[in-house]
């Protein structure tokens, strides 16, 4: 259906969005091998990209098969990846799925209690950092550098390099 859309109904919308649920790897994939092949084959004019709704759950609450994570942990570094990711891909929009916790799904930011989840704190220091910067390139794989392996980047091979184009003397303000 999206391919309809982008090929026939461009004229009618400002920005493509893409909903994409699940782990980091699945999210690459389907924007890497459909989503932006998709994009070329049909779009005539640059329009931006918004992904939309791409949250992961935890499993704690009966999330279990490909699109659930194990842990607070593991979910805030998915939704950095796939922030950063979609950046280095276009993207102009970005959202996870909903703020707080339900009963029934943990994509949020904050537990049921209104209680701050390592998501948030994470993307609170991502939007900080990058606030005003824009993207240069991508680091060549297979290192593709500390954000995306949760090593320093003297234990990934990017020595004296970061995301911003920092030299390795100087400090992030």
């Amino acid at each position: 259906m999206q391919d309809v859309v982008l090929r026939d109904g461009q004229a009618y919308f400002d920005l493509h969005g893409h909903h994409e649920h699940g782990p980091f790897d699945k999210f690459a994939r389907q924007i890497d091998e459909v989503v932006l092949p998709m994009r070329a084959r049909y779009l005539k004019a640059p329009q931006p990209v918004y992904f939309t709704e791409t949250g992961a759950a935890m499993r704690t609450t009966g999330q279990d098969g490909d699109d659930a994570v194990n842990s607070e942990q593991e979910q805030a570094a998915t939704l950095i990846k796939k922030i950063v990711f979609g950046w280095a891909r276009g993207a102009e929009a970005f959202n996870g799925w909903c703020i707080v916790d339900s009963a029934e799904a943990e994509y949020g930011l904050f537990t049921k209690e209104f209680q701050r989840k390592t998501s948030d704190v994470s993307y609170n220091t991502l939007v900080t950092l990058l606030r005003g910067a824009t993207f240069a390139q991508q680091t060549g794989a297979p290192s593709r550098a500390s954000i995306f392996t949760g090593l320093y980047p003297q234990q990934n091979g990017q020595l004296g390099r970061s995301h911003r184009d920092f030299a390795k003397t100087e400090a992030l303000t």
